[in-house]
């Protein structure tokens, strides 16, 4: 059944042979800051003719700023996230912006989350077995139009030496739909430790093979779009 299930989420990231791949592209990097560990991550991302707004988003309490932009026909955002502070911070099941559950297992560990300030948006971060997760989820409004009730659509594959899982999610309510991206960076702070990737594990979401090609299509006409995107 698990197989099953995996092999029709993933269907709609499948076009001839290839997963498509939201996110292209990534670096990150660590900061030591007034004694405190900071992660840089910049994500390089396919949107096609689509371009992003340029944004500037403080998290609260300063934990890290999320921001966006769209340059020489680059789509990108970034977190900057003050690790140290936010793993004092309580973990549990955490959910994206339309209130389903994110679709990585943490082994129980639980993950945190930071809503933004202002956006409709959220970082992600969670520490298990010395393998650091971050993650940020964003509502976009041309995805609003979509009606296909509640839909998740998200695909995991490794980029470089990192294992990303990105996708979709669709909602029912307007300013709750949009894009979320998760990525296990490894251990950050002691090379020697091994990447494990089964600190993290993708849980996909079930999809009928008619909604998953009403998405598809769909998605790919949101692709061929040359639009100012907007967020919530």
């Amino acid at each position: 059944m698990k197989l099953v299930t995996l092999i029709c989420a993933c269907l709609f990231f499948v076009s001839c042979g290839k997963i498509k791949k939201w996110v292209t592209d990534l670096d990150y990097k660590t900061v030591d800051h007034n004694q405190q560990q900071w992660v840089v991550t910049n994500f390089t991302l396919n949107l096609g003719k689509n371009k992003l707004p340029e944004t500037l988003e403080i998290l609260p309490r300063d934990y890290g700023v999320f921001r966006s932009s769209s340059k020489d026909g680059i789509n990108s955002i970034g977190l900057d996230l003050n690790i140290s502070s936010i793993l004092n911070l309580p973990s549990g099941e955490a959910t994206l912006p339309n209130g389903k559950p994110v679709p990585i297992y943490t082994s129980g560990t639980g993950m945190i989350e930071i809503p933004f300030g202002k956006l409709n948006g959220k970082a992600y971060v969670t520490h298990v077995d010395a393998m650091t997760l971050v993650g940020v989820a964003i509502t976009i409004k041309q995805l609003d139009d979509i009606s296909l009730g509640e839909t998740m659509a998200f695909g995991s594959y490794m980029l470089g030496n990192v294992e990303v899982t990105a996708g979709v999610f669709i909602s029912e309510d307007k300013a709750k739909s949009g894009l979320a991206i998760f990525a296990n960076l490894g251990s950050l702070w002691n090379k020697n430790i091994e990447f494990d990737k089964e600190a993290y594990i993708f849980n996909p979401a079930y999809l009928s093979k008619n909604k998953m090609k009403k998405l598809r299509d769909t998605m790919d006409t949101f692709l061929r779009n040359d639009q100012q995107l907007e967020f919530y």
